[in-house]
């Protein structure tokens, strides 16, 4: 087992560590004080990946009071929205059309599938999607068109795959399917 690290007297966000850990169901949490002066208990772990604890819950209370009307993201009186699969869905879309480094770019932004104005908001997309049924994912009903409300449903598997567009091949002025002559 390696040697534990004293993490006392260290800062990392606006938590300070206070003493040596203490097990908690079989995991180690650390004692720390938030700037706010609450005190709380939070894993090595997450004391060490910056990015998931900052604070005891204070900054988080405060962004939503700061930005929650200002930010387009976030509607009041619900809970983050980012946790959402409507939010990842959003998301995935964007990075699909907007990001040359997003591996599908080549499929989408690419080849100048884009997304609307409208939805460079989460909310204007929930709202115009609305919540996903189970068993669905986000098409487009015109494959080569835009992301845009009047060209998006939330379809199965089944329909989506009857709605893809096929290459065609042309041979002496005949097109042929991908998938069989003349189709």
């Amino acid at each position: 087992m390696p040697a534990r690290i004293d993490l006392t007297g260290h800062t990392f966000g606006r938590l300070t560590v206070l003493g040596w850990p203490h097990t908690i169901n079989r995991k180690l949490y650390w004692h720390c004080q938030c700037l706010c002066g609450k005190d709380c208990f939070v894993s090595a772990n997450n004391l060490r990946n910056r990015s998931i604890v900052v604070s005891c819950g204070c900054k988080q209370r405060e962004d939503r009071m700061r930005f929650g009307e200002a930010n387009p993201n976030y509607i009041h009186g619900q809970k983050a929205l980012s946790g959402t699969t409507e939010y990842h869905t959003w998301q995935g879309m964007r990075q699909r059309c907007d990001n040359p480094k997003n591996t599908a770019y080549k499929d989408y932004g690419g080849r100048g599938i884009r997304v609307c104005g409208r939805w460079e908001s989460f909310v204007t997309f929930l709202a115009d999607m609305g919540p996903r049924p189970a068993g669905t994912t986000l098409d487009r009903i015109d494959p080569d068109g835009d992301y845009e409300p009047t060209n998006c449903r939330w379809a199965t598997p089944l329909i989506q795959r009857h709605n893809r567009s096929r290459p065609r091949i042309i041979v002496a002025g005949l097109v042929l399917g991908a998938m069989g002559f003349g189709s």
